[in-house]
């Protein structure tokens, strides 16, 4: 019985294979050739050479993000450690990377204020044509959300997301990740890592063609662990998936609050290996797969 089971579920599978399109299938073949492959093409070098991406620590300076010395995490100082990794592995292959900081110093609204001026960008204009495009808010609300926004910009010795944001687009990019490590107070079990965009924003389908590219290779690597995926509405989003101009997501490396995931984030060959799949998927991403 136990065979009959196991052929049936074979058919079922091949079944539903062929039930994809051929160009489709050809596609999916495309991106697990490049997944598995051990270098990039010549062709593939020239396109990343073109590419820029803005890289983002998650918290940092006075905001250290989850603390659990217990297991030797310290948020901010993890989440640059993977960061500098996977920003390695991209620049090997050509990508520029920008850094939003490096632990060291980051600008504050004064200095963000005189770069705008001096590239001629108007934020105000910005944030008020993106917040009534995409958040459902109308008239006096609208300027509310862009004054929060200006406040959040607060150049005192945290780092805001607000910050990170309006950074990110002075400085423009091809894409903008942010990078986290998780925590759940309620379980101690949680595992898993966890990719995060805004659904209202001009850069939607962007957005969600880099956070599969992502799930894809995270899932490539780790076959075996949880990788969840999420698209948020506007006022359920992510300030870091939803102000940037530029395809954005937020990503969650694994859960620090617990044993399983503690282990492997403090583990340099899973560091390694995590930060290649991440790699990978952004370049996946930028080459149009």
């Amino acid at each position: 019985m136990k065979g009959f089971l196991t052929l049936l579920l074979c058919l079922a599978l091949l079944a539903m294979w062929g039930c994809v399109p051929p160009a489709e299938q050809e596609e999916e073949s495309r991106r697990q050739d490049f997944l598995a492959a051990e270098s990039r093409t010549p062709e593939e070098l020239a396109i990343l050479a073109e590419k820029t991406v803005i890289l983002d620590p998650g918290h940092g300076f006075e905001d250290p993000g989850c603390e659990y010395p217990n297991n030797g995490i310290i948020e901010k100082e993890l989440t640059l450690h993977l960061t500098e990794k996977i920003a390695s592995l991209l620049e090997q292959h050509g990508v520029s990377v920008i850094y939003t900081h490096m632990g060291e110093g980051f600008p504050g609204r004064e200095a963000l204020d005189a770069l705008a001026a001096e590239k001629g960008y108007d934020l105000d204009a910005y944030l008020t044509a993106l917040i009534s495009a995409f958040s459902g808010r109308e008239g006096d609300a609208v300027g509310e959300t862009v004054t929060a926004f200006g406040t959040g910009v607060n150049g005192d010795g945290v780092f805001d997301t607000f910050e990170r944001a309006y950074y990110a687009n002075l400085q423009g990019g091809d894409l903008f990740l942010s990078v986290h490590i998780n925590a759940s107070g309620t379980n101690s079990y949680a595992v898993g890592s966890d990719l995060f965009i805004c659904s209202d924003t001009p850069h939607r389908e962007s957005s969600e063609g880099l956070m599969a590219s992502l799930e894809q290779a995270l899932k490539h690597t780790f076959p075996s662990r949880r990788i969840g995926v999420r698209s948020d509405s506007w006022g359920d989003a992510f300030v870091v998936t939803k102000y940037p101009d530029m395809p954005s997501l937020l990503l969650e490396a694994g859960f620090a609050s617990g044993e399983e995931d503690a282990k492997k984030l403090t583990d340099p060959a899973w560091q390694d290996a995590f930060a290649k799949a991440v790699a990978d998927g952004v370049e996946m991403y930028l080459l149009g797969f």
